[in-house]
């Protein structure tokens, strides 16, 4: 998360280009109806939803308003949040979720009404969690030795009394697994 009040040197990891993939990555096979579901009041989610929508107008798909929510970066938020998604006249047909806990909440949701994941609904993370690996979920990777790294590095020359960066941006890495394929035909005229 980067906090641009502190006058001090951060390690960040793009989470607006891991977003921006991830969507891609759903649009380029052919999903219009992708909802989006993150937290708010944070630098981190304000950056996923911003990588999320410039995906559409990179596309010149329209972004549908009433399938975004935005709450809190829980499990129970992922579930209660798709499941108002899954009350809409036309659901989606694919889901990004800003982190990989929201994702779980998903998969929970789909569970318990027997929504199958990926051929009713492809889901997509973002942190490359554990949780993500156990529910072999597609997910953003942030990248975690490279952060560690540059963490290193920055203390090595704050030892060294070298000028540190004001701030370093690490690249994501989207990892494929099995949450995510082409949408049900039948259900993207909509």
């Amino acid at each position: 998360m980067r906090l641009p009040e502190l006058a001090i040197p951060q390690i960040i990891s793009d989470d607006y280009s891991g977003a921006l993939t991830a969507t891609e990555r759903l649009i380029l096979l052919g999903h219009t109806r992708i909802a989006h579901i993150g937290s708010e009041y944070d630098y981190t989610g304000e950056q996923r939803l911003n990588g999320f929508l410039e995906a559409f107008r990179k596309y010149a798909l329209p972004c549908r308003k009433q399938l975004i929510r935005m709450r809190y970066p829980s499990r129970e938020w992922g579930y209660h949040a798709i499941r108002e998604l899954f009350e809409l006249k036309h659901p989606p047909t694919a889901v990004f979720c800003a982190n990989d806990t929201i994702a779980a909440g998903v998969v929970s949701f789909c569970s318990d009404r027997g929504i199958r994941i990926p051929e009713d609904l492809s889901v997509t993370g973002f942190g490359n969690t554990p949780t993500a690996e156990y529910l072999n979920l597609n997910s953003v990777s942030q990248n975690a030795d490279k952060i560690s790294s540059a963490i290193c590095s920055n203390l090595d020359k704050l030892l060294n009394h070298a000028e540190l960066p004001p701030l370093t941006v690490i690249p994501t890495s989207y990892i494929a697994r099995k949450s995510v394929q082409a949408p049900p035909q039948q259900n993207q005229k909509k």
